[in-house]
């Protein structure tokens, strides 16, 4: 990036603001290469300002969550990686509805919910993530997902223009959201289910027991590596019957627990998972037929 833009968007931009960042520090399979620059805006103001600069100057410009299902390639991204700050991060209840920003935890937004007494995002405990990001990717277990609880969203385009929208307006699918990529999520309002906190606590333990049992928590990984080609055939059993559990290329493994997981055992490089997953895709297309979707985004230049 020239260093005239480099100053142009430290004058317009209050908030962070950093070159050539390594994406590995910001995704949770803790690989990617450089960003050429990585802005976190502080407020709506400056998200718009980073937004017009991109279109006024021709830049590329993505925009993340937590980058707990992203995937940055070796060479890095070319252009403007955005991520939502603390100015995002806010929210507010009211009789059993809540407003909250996109840039909250999902995990931080489930704990406030239950201690007011308001239940049914107990299913996402354990999902890693924003709630921007949760609703850009329909994210949810066991059949539940957070569009279910969905309300209505506030959304800023890439020319600007703030505009809200009802969930019925989003077209939700499997793991995927109308929205997506045609615009950034603000805030979101989401209606929720009066019960006692020992109750919603009691759900969500047994939710989080059954994760812990059956998915590598606590590990470098970017969730399940591909969608489920139907309702009745799991990814992971497909993997699993193939014999790939364990499966290691360089720095990247099979999990052992989930074999939809792959993880970085420390060293992996984007390119060790990327020829994973075709290793992966190659077997189970040969033995049934069947051709495996990548669930997580694979960002980067080749």
């Amino acid at each position: 990036m020239k260093k005239r833009m480099k100053e142009e968007i430290q004058r317009r931009v209050k908030g962070e603001v950093k070159f050539d960042e390594p994406m590995s520090r910001h995704t949770s399979f803790s690989i990617g290469g450089p960003a050429d620059c990585f802005v976190i805006p502080q407020d709506i103001e400056d998200l718009r300002e980073i937004l017009l600069f991109a279109r006024e100057r021709g830049v590329p410009l993505k925009v993340m969550g937590r980058g707990t299902n992203l995937l940055v390639r070796d060479k890095g991204i070319r252009g403007i990686v955005v991520r939502l700050g603390r100015g995002f991060e806010g929210v507010k209840f009211s009789k059993g509805f809540l407003l909250a920003g996109a840039a909250l935890r999902l995990s931080t937004l489930i704990k406030l919910a239950a201690s007011r007494g308001l239940g049914g995002l107990e299913f996402a405990v354990g999902i890693p993530g924003s709630l921007g990001g949760a609703i850009a990717t329909n994210a949810g277990a066991e059949a539940l997902s957070i569009s279910q609880r969905l309300e209505s969203i506030r959304m800023i385009s890439r020319g600007g223009k703030i505009k809200d929208l009802e969930a019925r307006d989003l077209n939700f699918g499997y793991r995927q959201c109308l929205l997506k990529g045609n615009g950034i999520i603000l805030d979101a309002g989401l209606r929720l289910e009066h019960m006692e906190e020992e109750e919603i606590l009691r759900r969500m333990n047994a939710f989080l027991e059954k994760r812990e049992k059956t998915q590598p928590l606590g590990t470098a990984n970017a969730g399940c590596i591909f969608k489920n080609p139907d309702p009745e055939t799991p990814a992971g059993l497909l993997i699993e019957k193939m014999g790939l559990k364990g499966k290691r290329i360089g720095g990247a493994l099979v999990s052992r627990i989930h074999a939809n997981f792959i993880l970085n055992l420390g060293r992996a490089k984007a390119e060790d998972v990327l020829t994973l997953m075709g290793v992966i895709k190659e077997e189970v297309k040969r033995k049934t037929g069947m051709d495996l979707e990548p669930e997580i985004e694979i960002w980067g230049e080749e």
